[in-house]
């Protein structure tokens, strides 16, 4: 396992893409720019809270090396476990 380094805001803390595809998986963008990773028939992907309007672009999220899925997660947080609020 990684170490994890505490330093300034936005520099790398892990390299969560170099985790990711270590362990067999394979990293892609999607048409939104959102980046995914996939093996097995299992997908992967990052999610955020999403600020401001409805039209939101991918996070770059530094520490992590990974770009994520921005969304209303308070209002959308069901559908993560299939079930309606």
């Amino acid at each position: 396992m990684p170490c994890m380094q505490h330093t300034r805001q936005g520099d790398l803390l892990v390299d969560l893409e170099k985790i990711i595809t270590g362990m067999g998986f394979t990293d892609y963008l999607s048409n939104a720019g959102i980046q995914k990773f996939s093996s097995g028939g299992y997908e992967v992907e990052f999610l955020v809270q999403r600020k401001g309007g409805i039209d939101s672009d991918a996070v770059s999220i530094r520490e992590w090396n990974v770009i994520a899925q921005p969304l209303p997660l308070f209002r959308n947080v069901g559908l993560l476990w299939g079930k309606r609020m």
